[in-house]
């Protein structure tokens, strides 16, 4: 499915497709249930879950929590992601601020879902979108920021929001679907 109206497609299906089962209109694979149990899942600990950029870095244990929390959710398989991500960003309306959070969640899950590059010189095209992420005076891109790779080789929460964002809104479902297309998973997926 590497086509994003099939993904989109495929997410509506996953979604009315549990719906009718949890009424029992529908029989349902139970490929298919196990990928909207784990959507649900990822949506709601995606929600739950608190937002990294009202975490003062000195809060060590609790930004340690949340790279946790992200880290036990990349081990779901792709679809179940993806579908979560979808299900729990277009839960709220691009107006509500719980949207903005949501956005904000997903592009710092996603940096942990996907193997993304730490580093990456402007000087040739870069492989990502470089919105949303800090760019240097000598033209450096820091793909994986909020987080950065410790002294033990894990990744660590590191990163600090300034608060101050211009440029469009990402979309949190499209940047998911382009690293798709270009990153390798940074976690094994399931058997």
């Amino acid at each position: 499915m590497k086509n994003p109206v099939g993904r989109l497609v495929w997410t509506q299906l996953l979604l009315v497709g549990g719906l009718l089962a949890s009424r029992g209109t529908i029989a349902v694979s139970p490929s298919i249930e196990a990928t909207i149990r784990d959507a649900q899942v990822v949506a709601l600990e995606l929600d739950r879950c608190p937002l990294w950029t009202q975490v003062p870095p000195q809060e060590v244990e609790r930004r340690r929590k949340i790279t946790d929390l992200y880290e036990r959710l990349s081990r779901y398989p792709t679809d179940a992601i993806r579908a979560g991500v979808a299900l729990y960003v277009q839960s709220y309306s691009p107006s509500d601020v719980r949207h903005v959070e949501a956005v904000q969640k997903v592009f710092a899950f996603v940096r942990v879902f996907f193997n993304v590059p730490s580093k990456f010189a402007l000087d040739k095209q870069p492989p990502l979108s470089i919105a949303g992420s800090p760019v240097s005076v000598d033209r450096v891109v820091d793909f994986l920021w909020p987080f950065s790779i410790d002294a033990e080789g894990q990744l660590s929460l590191t990163g600090v929001d300034s608060g101050f964002h211009t440029g469009p809104d990402i979309d949190a479902i499209a940047t998911f679907n382009v690293m798709e297309t270009r990153l390798a998973r940074r976690f094994p997926s399931p058997p």
